[in-house]
């Protein structure tokens, strides 16, 4: 990931390129409510709109840490940040697993992540019986 950001530049801005994380809704609403938004105008908010501020801890990564990791060699240690795209951790789990497949801009799979997605559909199936 490192040489390619070397090659042709950090285009974190770009869809492809953001990172895919869960966010706890109860985290969510207190962010929200410490910026002062309503949940409503938080999922309505455009580029150049200040964010509200989560904790760190209160994301969880599906994809995207390669990312993560090259931006701590690559970017300047004041211009590290990265957009993510969250998710509800009370999504429906058949959308979980879409997402977990999703390998966009990504290396291919590794075998234990192939396996993990195999046993995520063996969960899946066994939780709608």
């Amino acid at each position: 990931m490192r040489k390619r950001l070397e090659k042709i530049g950090c285009l974190r801005l770009q869809e492809g390129n953001f990172i895919n994380a869960f966010v706890d809704d109860a985290c969510l609403d207190d962010a929200a409510a410490r910026s002062q938004v309503s949940r409503n105008k938080l999922f309505g908010l455009r580029e150049g709109q200040e964010l509200p501020l989560l904790h760190p801890l209160s994301v969880e990564c599906l994809s995207g840490l390669h990312r993560i990791e090259a931006a701590k060699e690559f970017l300047d240690e004041n211009d590290q940040w990265w957009t993510v795209r969250l998710f509800s951790k009370n999504m429906p789990k058949s959308a979980l697993a879409r997402i977990v497949e999703s390998f966009s801009n990504e290396q291919r799979p590794s075998d234990g992540e192939i396996f993990q997605n195999i046993l995520l559909y063996r969960r899946l199936q066994d939780e709608q019986l």
